[in-house]
C-alpha cells in the first residue's frame, strides 16, 4: 500500500509553508508556519484581527471561538487516534507533535486502504477548514462584465 498520500496529509499540518506574495512590482515567497500552529496563534487572535481595528480593546473578543473550537476537536481526534495504536499522551502535548508520532506508528502496522482513505480525508479536511479560516473565499464585483464570459464578479 502506498502510504504517500497520509504522509502529505500529515506534513500538511505539520510543515512550514512556503507562498508567494507580490510586493510591489515583485513577486516574494515567504514562509508560514505549520498550519496547526498558524491555528493555535489565532485561538488568542495574534494572526486574525478579531475585534478589528477600530473596536474598543475592552469591546473586542479575547478568544477567537471558531479557532478554539477547531483546534479542540483536532486535539481530540489526534489523541484517540494515538490511543489506538498505543501512543500514550500528556494533557500538554501538542497536536503538531503527536501527529508525526501518531504516523509513524500508524504506517508500521498493516493498515486497510479505507483506513487509509478515512484519514487522509479527515486530514485535508482539517488543512482546508484551517485555509478557509485565514484566506476566506473573496468575491469582487466588476465594473463591466467580462467581455470573453459574461461574467460580473471575480472570486478569489
Amino acid at each position: 500500500m502506498d502510504d504517500r498520500p497520509l504522509l502529505l496529509a500529515v506534513e500538511a499540518l505539520t510543515k512550514p509553508n512556503r507562498t508567494k506574495v507580490i510586493q510591489g512590482t515583485r513577486t516574494v515567497t515567504i514562509k508560514l508556519p505549520p498550519l496547526l500552529d498558524q491555528l493555535e496563534a489565532a485561538i488568542l487572535g495574534s494572526i486574525v484581527g478579531i475585534g478589528g481595528s477600530g473596536s474598543l480593546a475592552n469591546e473586542r473578543n479575547m478568544i477567537n471561538g471558531e479557532a478554539l473550537f477547531q483546534a479542540l476537536k483536532i486535539k481530540a481526534a489526534i489523541r484517540d487516534w494515538c490511543r489506538m495504536v498505543g501512543i500514550d499522551s500528556r494533557p500538554k502535548d501538542k497536536p503538531i507533535d503527536l501527529l508525526p508520532r501518531w504516523y509513524a506508528a500508524y504506517t508500521s502496522r498493516e493498515v486497510t486502504l479505507e483506513a487509509e482513505r478515512f484519514y487522509c480525508r479527515q486530514l485535508n479536511g482539517w488543512a482546508s477548514q484551517i485555509i478557509a479560516m485565514f484566506n476566506p473565499v473573496k468575491v469582487h464585483d466588476l465594473p463591466d462584465a467580462c467581455p470573453i464570459c459574461a461574467a460580473t464578479e471575480w472570486v478569489n
